[in-house]
């Protein structure tokens, strides 16, 4: 199999992006001429948000549905017991107080009492029972390990719930505020429970398939009713369309736009609001250590020495990206001594294979062993640019050490089935969440045990699980966060994937919208877009 040439662009999607890039170019040239108008906008959409997101919408069920483009819909539509301030401290939403008794191990939580549902009926305890027992049922909830520690949930009166553990967890509430709090299921007529129902401060309005998702101010919201009348989503799955329908005036808020993107339109503040950051996530090149070929950790640290992880930052990142340590990401409190990025050394990898029994065919092109050439094929998300052209670069790696590598892009749905808690694939390119030193995110995506399933691809070590159950129930934190630590160390050596780099995203808003203070692309400050208002447009005249 030939290399692929760097790029890999079809003659119309060059000429397609050619098209946008020129126009892009003159737009933004005259944006940086005060003589020179602001090109012909869309007319004005009124008090209206209009967000762009890259997957596609799914089912609006937050109970379910953890992993597409609705998970970005969820924070305006939906109400949660606490969110974390600025500060990362946590401040009152649905509940208006909470207390921990460490000697009866048992969270108390007080439900406001004037807060409703879209749909009228009044928030209660028996909801956030449904919504936290509802969620942690599923294998693939984020939520589902952060109540590890919970025993049961009960609700001793309408406005009260408590979370009865089976060990200390003074964290409880600061692992799990994010569950989106829903109705439980009623008296109400067949077919209501297809629409949505949730607090926050929008309510559902419309959907369009899985395109297009409209909210509208709730009118009751507990807070006030919003200053923006209307929030409506796009999925637009190519980056290079939402960030030239940004310059055009036709969204105003974009998520990680391409790094040459933000280098064209970084000065112009005048038009957009940025909010720059390094992603928790790590993005990862995870092998199936279940399979035949790939079952050798030797064999998975030579793959991670044939990756050059800085000419991905330089070269496709712009320097917009940071190396990934191991699973614990950069967020870690202080450093972990026992991981760090795996150094480019081709020449490593070669002896690691040899060692493997691994050796050039007569030719002196592929490796081969037994009679068989080693051959990986490489699973990347369909419609994302830079996954599109690191899956690129790691095959040119891959080949330049004789090792048959194939790619293919597959939609994000079934990406993440082939390898959430599933072995149904070789390699696949994706990201995963840093764990900092905390044994739940550690556990839910490396872990086994109690019935879960490592989400990472089935990966399974019995020294890991140890680490982490010991972790888990340990009461001190600080030895809590050192078994952590040992538990990445180990993990990072055995090499389950290439850990690759961490994005450094650039996200956009238009100038047009007055964002709340200290505003960050999160699910805490975007619940917080009820405080959002559209500025009035500028005339020409005040240009």
């Amino acid at each position: 199999m030939g290399l692929l040439r760097r790029g890999g662009f079809s003659a119309l999607r060059k000429l397609k992006l050619a098209g946008i890039l020129l126009c892009a170019a003159l737009i933004l040239a005259a944006c940086g001429n005060p003589d020179l108008p602001l090109p012909e906008a869309e007319a004005d959409p009124g008090n209206v948000l209009r967000v762009d997101v890259a997957a596609s919408f799914g089912s609006l069920n937050p109970l379910q549905d953890v992993h597409s483009g609705s998970a970005i819909v969820y924070p305006f539509l939906h109400g949660y017991l606490c969110v974390p301030d600025a500060g990362g401290e946590l401040e009152p939403d649905l509940a208006e107080e909470w207390l921990y008794d460490p000697s009866r191990l048992i969270w108390t939580i007080r439900l406001r009492k004037n807060v409703r549902f879209h749909d009228g009926r009044p928030v209660t305890a028996e909801d956030v029972k449904y919504s936290f027992d509802e969620a942690g049922r599923q294998p693939h909830h984020m939520v589902r390990t952060a109540l590890a520690s919970v025993a049961s949930i009960t609700v001793p009166a309408p406005c009260i719930v408590q979370f009865n553990l089976h060990r200390d967890d003074p964290e409880l509430l600061s692992k799990a505020w994010g569950q989106e709090i829903v109705p439980a299921p009623g008296e109400e007529p067949a077919g209501e429970s297809c629409v949505p129902i949730g607090s926050g401060p929008f309510a559902f309005d419309y959907s369009q398939g899985e395109g297009e998702v409209g909210l509208r101010a709730y009118e009751d919201y507990y807070r006030g009713r919003p200053s923006l009348d209307r929030v409506v989503f796009y999925h637009v799955p190519d980056r290079e369309s939402s960030w030239a329908r940004l310059i055009l005036g036709k969204t105003d808020m974009v998520r990680e736009i391409y790094p040459k993107d933000y280098e064209m339109i970084r000065s112009h503040t005048d038009l957009f609001q940025f909010f720059l950051g390094t992603s928790p996530y790590y993005i990862v090149l995870l092998y199936n250590t279940r399979h035949p070929l790939l079952s050798d950790p030797g064999i998975r640290l030579a793959l991670s020495h044939a990756i050059d992880t800085s000419h991905i930052i330089k070269e496709i990142l712009m320097g917009m990206g940071v190396a990934a340590l191991g699973p614990g990401g950069v967020e870690a409190p202080s450093g972990n001594p026992g991981v760090g990025p795996v150094p480019y050394d081709p020449k490593r990898a070669l002896e690691l294979l040899r060692q493997a029994g691994w050796a050039y065919d007569e030719r002196g092109r592929y490796l081969t062993r037994n009679g068989r050439d080693f051959e990986i094929e490489i699973l990347y998300f369909r419609r994302y640019q830079i996954d599109e052209r690191v899956a690129e670069y790691l095959q040119l790696c891959f080949n330049d050490i004789g090792i048959k590598a194939r790619i293919r892009s597959v939609p994000l749905d079934i990406l993440i089935s082939k390898y959430g808690t599933n072995d149904d694939f070789q390699a696949v390119l994706t990201e995963m969440r840093g764990a900092g030193g905390k044994p739940e995110i550690l556990r839910s995506l490396w872990g086994n045990g109690d019935g879960h399933t490592a989400f990472a691809g089935r990966f399974n070590h019995p020294d890991v699980d140890r680490l982490l159950e010991q972790a888990s129930r340990e009461a001190d934190p600080q030895k809590r966060r050192e078994l952590s630590l040992q538990a990445e160390a180990l993990i990072a050596s055995l090499q389950p994937g290439s850990f690759l780099f961490h994005r450094v995203f650039a996200d956009v808003v238009s100038i047009r919208i007055a964002l709340p203070p200290s505003f960050a692309f999160c699910t805490a400050w975007t619940h917080r877009l009820w405080q959002a208002s559209v500025r009035p447009l500028r005339t020409d005249s005040a240009r």
